[in-house]
């Protein structure tokens, strides 16, 4: 979407009708396997490809598939509180309950890979940003297995 304004455009107007949900599909099908290909070419046998891959194979299964509805309608504006951007999402779950925390996880996961992903589709990136991202890895990462132990313990090789 970076390089082609009319492929961003395909993304945020495929609900405008069954021809645009058709050009959409079309162009999008191959994306997670493109990007993933590309990453694996600029670093091969750092195993991000798979990671990307099995990321979005777990969208699938848990029923995350993204997409401009399933994302806006499900946000309230994003709101300046001083330190933060804060942006509140509607959830099925109570706070603190076990699936609101896996969600939040979840959510954290995700936000990491795409920038993973970020990076590369960035021409240069800082070894600040480098930095900065893998810092936040190792938050996410003593997180989860502070909270979660069991299942960080089970995730064996596919951890950081």
């Amino acid at each position: 979407m970076r390089l082609d304004t009319a492929v961003e455009a395909l993304w945020l107007n495929r609900h405008n009708s069954e021809a645009d949900m058709k050009a959409a599909r079309k162009a999008f099908t191959s994306a997670v396997k493109d990007v993933a290909a590309a990453i694996d070419k600029a670093e091969p046998d750092t195993g991000k490809a798979d990671l990307i891959n099995l990321a979005y194979q777990g969208t699938i299964d848990w029923g995350a598939h993204p997409n401009p509805r399933s994302i806006h309608q499900h946000m309230e504006a994003p709101e300046d509180i001083g330190t933060h951007i804060q942006v509140n999402l509607t959830a099925l779950h109570p706070r603190g309950s076990l699936e609101y925390d896996r969600s939040l996880l979840a959510c954290l996961d995700f936000g990491m890979l795409l920038g993973l992903v970020i990076a590369h589709s960035l021409s240069t990136i800082s070894k600040e940003s480098v930095r900065k991202l893998q810092e936040l890895n190792d938050m996410k990462e003593a997180l989860l297995e502070s909270e979660f132990p069991d299942a960080y313990a089970a995730m064996g090789p596919l951890k950081g």
